[in-house]
């Protein structure tokens, strides 16, 4: 991970845990980076513990509009120098559909096989240009992701806000 990039999941995993600790009135300290430690095979990227010794696996990603749509407009930017195009704001139904999608693709690597012994939670942040707080909320009755079960909590980081999914 660049140096920029881990300084942003730590920045997100800290305000994770200012918003839990408010929350839950507990206060929240890292204890580990299982990624970091055992790089080889699927690890979160955090783990946290409170003041009574509960751990939370926390696995930090980013929400974007597609892979296929960021390459296209990757390949568009190199071949003219820059890219201009339109917004692509999506329906509820859409981005329902896409955030389920996204789970289940986060929760299908396995981050969290050894750590169902703690609370599980995906953090991820909203990298979807002009995609609102409003515009999540709406889409909830089309959140419909297929492994839920894999995964205690949801949050997503959109515009400064903490929005928790499930």
């Amino acid at each position: 991970m660049a140096d920029c990039e881990e300084e942003l999941v730590r920045f997100d995993v800290n305000y994770l845990m200012t918003c839990l600790t408010h929350v839950r009135k507990t206060a929240y300290s890292i204890v580990q980076q299982p990624d970091v430690r055992k790089r080889n095979t699927p690890q979160p990227d955090y783990l946290i513990e409170d003041r009574h010794g509960n751990l939370i696996a926390i696995e930090h990603a980013r929400f974007l509009e597609s892979r296929e749509k960021r390459e296209w407009e990757a390949v568009a930017t190199k071949k003219k120098g820059i890219y201009a195009g339109f917004l692509n704001l999506p329906t509820p139904e859409e981005l329902g559909k896409r955030l389920s999608e996204f789970v289940d693709d986060k929760l299908s690597k396995g981050q969290f096989t050894e750590f169902g012994n703690c609370e599980r939670i995906l953090l991820a942040r909203n990298r979807w240009s002009g995609v609102s707080v409003g515009k999540f909320l709406r889409c909830e009755s089309h959140f419909k992701p297929l492994r839920r079960k894999d995964c205690d909590h949801f949050y997503l980081i959109v515009n400064a806000q903490l929005i928790e999914v499930f």
